[in-house]
């Protein structure tokens, strides 16, 4: 999933909420998050209901994508994402 700002931005923290219906969801225990700038940041996920948030350096983009979800190793079939937050501000 990417999400396209329309203009440059300055992000520095991510928010992830993951759907939880436990037992019946399952959840990701990491995912990645790519930027426009061609960097990378990989997050641990936890089994957790509550908005989940991560602080990294300070980038300019356009769009960051969420990738390469790892679903735990549990019975359910079902992990899914919720939400995902980006946080920064839009540069003049």
């Amino acid at each position: 999933m990417r999400v396209l700002f329309g203009k440059e931005v300055e992000v520095d923290r991510a928010g992830i909420a993951l759907r939880a219906d436990y037992p019946h969801d399952s959840y990701w225990t990491q995912a990645t998050l790519e930027f426009s700038d061609g960097s990378r940041e990989v997050v641990s996920l936890e089994k957790d209901k509550d908005l989940q948030f991560f602080d990294f350096k300070k980038r300019t983009v356009e769009w960051v994508e969420i990738k390469e979800l790892i679903k735990a190793e549990d019975e359910s079939p079902f992990p899914a994402l919720t939400q995902l937050e980006v946080y920064g501000r839009y540069l003049k």
